[in-house]
């Protein structure tokens, strides 16, 4: 499998044709309105009309621009940082990542977000992962995941403001972390899966 993104062309005819043929129960989606909004998110109120007729409102969160999350990958190694996160009331394991600023592009975000809260310069082209909403019955907010290969592997610098520790795991530590629920960051545990599950020809090439 190659780095860039699966289309609709790669996949087999029938799951296209589900896919074409479900479309036609979709809501009915009205007139929105934003019933809250803040400088990090909104949540805004969507009429709707299901298919068997039942109107109603529904609640959808907003959060501008987009995310990036990025796996720093050297010689068999994955980079995962350990962040306080305030709903958790604790500190967990993730990827570095962060949200768009000033309209800049998914890569541009991974690329900056990673020299912020690591130090570390990448090397060479990123790799796409996958592109997900965390919540698609709660939010449309996309997030979009890449690896690479960095420069420098020892020049960590960690931004002491949002990052606790910084840590080199063997592709073992991040497996074991994965199936005992010590990832519990839905993003970060997608771009790890699909790391493990469809690049590792990539990681075993380094």
């Amino acid at each position: 499998m190659t780095g860039t993104s699966r289309t609709a062309d790669d996949l087999p005819a029938r799951l296209v044709a589900l896919d074409q043929s479900d479309q036609a129960l979709a809501w009915r989606k009205g007139a929105g309105r934003l019933a809250y909004q803040s400088p990090f998110l909104g949540i805004e109120e969507v009429a709707f009309q299901r298919p068997d007729g039942y109107q109603g409102c529904y609640y959808c969160l907003d959060v501008p621009g987009h995310g990036a999350m990025i796996a720093a990958c050297h010689k068999g190694k994955i980079l995962l940082v350990r962040e306080y996160r305030l709903p958790l009331d604790r500190i967990v394991w993730g990827l570095p990542g962060g949200r768009s600023e000033s309209g800049d592009d998914a890569e541009a975000t991974a690329r900056r977000e990673l020299e912020e809260e690591t130090g570390l310069v990448i090397d060479g082209a990123l790799r796409p992962l996958t592109r997900l909403v965390p919540s698609a019955a709660v939010t449309k907010h996309t997030i979009h995941t890449f690896a690479a290969r960095v420069v420098d592997p020892a020049a960590l610098v960690r931004q002491e403001s949002e990052i606790a520790s910084l840590h080199w795991l063997t592709l073992a530590e991040v497996e074991a972390l994965l199936q005992n629920d010590g990832i519990l960051d839905a993003p970060s545990q997608t771009a790890l899966l699909q790391l493990l599950l469809f690049h590792r020809d990539w990681l075993a090439a380094d």
